[in-house]
């Protein structure tokens, strides 16, 4: 239906008067612009695996940001379920960044 108030069976809308902002589309957008930056740097990048962690830390960012303006339940900590799995998928991505960084480093320091 027109404006997303309608839903099949089993899922119900919004109440009437209350807000429902458009998050997948501010996700939509995001995952865009995420793309675009990712696609600008594919050739700059390091080492292997290096643009899929630096996705696994700016996606997470983006997920965790717009979990607070959705309806989901929280689930620990004032925390969605989303929002503890991007906490997750945030500090892995820079582990692994980190890692890998200085693993390249180290092999670069030592062909010298």
């Amino acid at each position: 239906e027109f404006l997303g108030m309608e839903y099949s069976k089993g899922i119900v809308p919004t109440a009437p008067g209350e807000l429902a902002l458009p998050t997948p589309l501010f996700e939509m957008g995001a995952g865009l612009l995420l793309f675009l930056f990712l696609w600008s740097i594919r050739k700059k990048t390091k080492y292997n695996g290096q643009l899929f962690y630096i996705y696994l830390v700016i996606s997470g960012i983006f997920r965790f940001t717009v979990e607070f303006i959705r309806k989901n339940p929280k689930v620990i900590f004032g925390l969605s379920q989303a929002q503890l799995i991007s906490l997750g998928m945030i500090v892995i991505g820079i582990s692994l960044l980190i890692f890998f960084k200085n693993r390249t480093e180290k092999a670069f320091t030592n062909k010298s």
